[in-house]
């Protein structure tokens, strides 16, 4: 082959070359705004109380300008202002500012950016303005809607916390009230009870002289076997806890009369002579017991009389056990999920 052959390949070469640059460039500038129009974004005047702050969020298109412009209307100053691209670059920020004014921002990619203001007063209230505008440099992009769309999603974490579940729950008798009172003839007297929480019945016995006492105290080296088991010496806890079928009583002897009273209120009354409310009494009785299965209240009052007495004096014995319920629990860790919601924004549609 001739060197004129090669040079002939060459020039043809070097002209598809050129041919295929001026291609690419008519393509780039076909697509391309010569002289872009400015599109207004956001024109907002706006008021922030005090140690408050107020953040925008804007869409932008690739090849996009940001025109920027803020200022105040009533206030010394902006506080804080920052321009952030999201998720958390930075790209502007600004302390105890009057303004700013045709900042401007380049956008390589499609991006979000956020526009946040603040007043850090901590007794005043401002109000500022401000105005944003983007030149786009290619003509799909004219239209380019720059409004967010927000994305809510939720994320599950797990944490340990301590779970409690009922075991199974214990009876137990509590013993409320063991005393003697001596009651001159004709006064009378009283005692508060206040039992014990989780109180499901309560059983009392009341009795009157030496020989009531004794005949209880009797009863007490006659238990059952179960009570003896359980720990129980007293034959009126014994009682409460249906291992008895009945207490100590007696038919013949000193006698008194007794009061169960609702509050302070009815025991100055009875204390006095007057009318007053009772729940449950014995007249003249020498020995009584009962099992109270309605609690009423937890703190009520017992009031005793030897009011038919002209000259005898009474050694009165009471006695009073609760039976209360004490539920017992299992503790363990467990894993409990927790919901978390967030929204952020998104640029894909």
């Amino acid at each position: 082959m001739t060197k004129k052959f090669y040079y002939h390949m060459w020039v043809r070469f070097f002209i598809c070359i050129i041919a295929l640059i001026e291609k690419m460039y008519s393509s780039d500038i076909e697509h391309t705004i010569i002289n872009p129009t400015p599109k207004i974004v956001a024109d907002l005047s706006f008021q922030i109380y005090s140690s408050e702050e107020k953040e925008f969020f804007y869409k932008f298109a690739e090849g996009d300008t940001l025109v920027f412009n803020a200022w105040v209307i009533k206030g010394n100053d902006i506080s804080e202002l920052t321009i952030t691209k999201w998720p958390g670059t930075p790209v502007y920020s600004a302390v105890a500012i009057k303004g700013v004014e045709n900042k401007k921002i380049f956008v390589e990619k499609e991006a979000i950016y956020s526009f946040k203001f603040k007043n850090t007063s901590l007794w005043s209230d401002k109000y500022y303005r401000f105005t944003l505008s983007r030149i786009p440099t290619k003509e799909e992009f004219i239209t380019y809607d720059p409004t967010v769309e927000w994305d809510t999603l939720y994320d599950t974490t797990y944490v340990t916390v301590s779970e409690s579940t009922l075991a199974h729950v214990d009876t137990l008798p509590e013993e409320v009230v063991n005393t003697q009172l001596k009651i001159g003839a004709g006064d009378r007297t009283y005692i508060k009870v206040s039992l014990p929480k989780n109180t499901i019945y309560w059983v009392y016995w009341v009795g009157v002289g030496q020989e009531a006492v004794n005949g209880l105290q009797e009863m007490a080296s006659q238990l059952p076997e179960a009570a003896q088991v359980l720990g129980i010496a007293d034959p009126v806890t014994a009682f409460a806890m249906g291992l008895l079928p009945k207490l100590f009583t007696l038919s013949k002897g000193l006698d008194i009369t007794y009061y169960f009273l609702y509050d302070y209120d009815d025991v100055v009354k009875f204390m006095g002579g007057g009318e007053f409310k009772t729940f449950k009494w014995g007249e003249r009785i020498i020995t009584d017991y009962a099992k109270m299965e309605k609690t009423f209240q937890r703190e009520f009052y017992m009031g005793l009389s030897n009011s038919y007495s002209i000259f005898t004096p009474k050694l009165v014995t009471v006695k009073i056990v609760a039976v209360k319920t004490i539920p017992k629990y299992n503790i363990r860790e467990v894993q409990k999920p927790e919901v978390h919601k967030r929204v952020i924004p998104k640029i894909n549609k």
